[in-house]
């Protein structure tokens, strides 16, 4: 397994028909998250690009989960592989019994 970064383009003026896209989208990011396929997705304060970190086999098998995304029409996607990735852990707080 190895880590992709995708750098993704999106549109500066949509079409009304991309906003209702954006459901659909959540739910197969939220599945591919939980899926562990995806690792990290970051949306630019100004919605202008999007940033997805993707654990694969291939990426031939990262562009078949682009191509899976339901705003894919609308995206302007670059893949590269990365060296490594590394994510600060997430971890519970404490216990106390008190």
């Amino acid at each position: 397994m190895q880590y992709f970064i995708a750098d993704i383009r999106l549109p500066e003026d949509p079409e009304p028909a991309f906003f209702s896209h954006i459901p659909a989208q959540r739910e197969v990011v939220d599945r591919m998250i939980e899926d562990g396929d995806i690792c990290q997705y970051a949306l630019k304060e100004d919605r202008s690009r999007l940033w997805v970190i993707f654990l694969a086999e291939s990426e031939e098998q990262v562009w078949e989960w682009l191509g899976a995304f339901p705003m894919i029409s609308w995206m302007q996607p670059e893949v590269s592989p990365l060296m490594f990735f590394q994510d600060a852990p997430s971890t519970l707080p404490a216990f106390s019994l008190n």
